[in-house]
């Protein structure tokens, strides 16, 4: 991954225990996020999920900037997808989170989350194997 961001204005952080499940990525990706200081939310977007629209991503974005709610999902046709956004104040709660499930959970409890219908089935799809393409 670092080598197809090469010359991209990103940093990249590396999960060094990707072998103890999903949680562990977020997690660590959560940490690095609080190390840059000041920081609103977080938008989750997963590597097996290449066939998300970038306006997927603006709209969910734009949602949250006009108070959507704290914890957004995409949704397509009702049914919850990816990503997600976070609200600063789930970053202690994702950090506890195990194994493969993320930040469903906190999700799905959370009385200030929202699905944020989008036109894009792409939110729904994820690529597993080379037939999935």
């Amino acid at each position: 991954m670092q080598d197809a961001l090469e010359g991209v204005p990103v940093e990249t952080v590396v999960n060094e225990a990707y072998d103890t499940g999903q949680a562990s990525s977020l997690r660590t990706g959560i940490e690095a996020v609080c190390d840059c200081g000041d920081v609103d939310a977080v938008l989750v977007a997963l590597g097996d999920m290449p066939f998300v629209a970038p306006q997927t991503i603006e709209t969910v974005v734009a949602a949250y900037a006009a108070g959507a709610g704290e914890a957004l999902a995409a949704a397509f046709d009702g049914d919850r997808g990816n990503p997600v956004l976070f609200d600063a104040r789930f970053f202690d709660a994702l950090t506890d989170v195990d194994g493969d499930i993320g930040g469903r959970e906190l999700f799905l409890e959370s009385d200030s989350s929202a699905l944020i219908e989008v036109d894009d089935p792409g939110v729904r799809r994820d690529v597993d194997v080379p037939d999935d393409l």
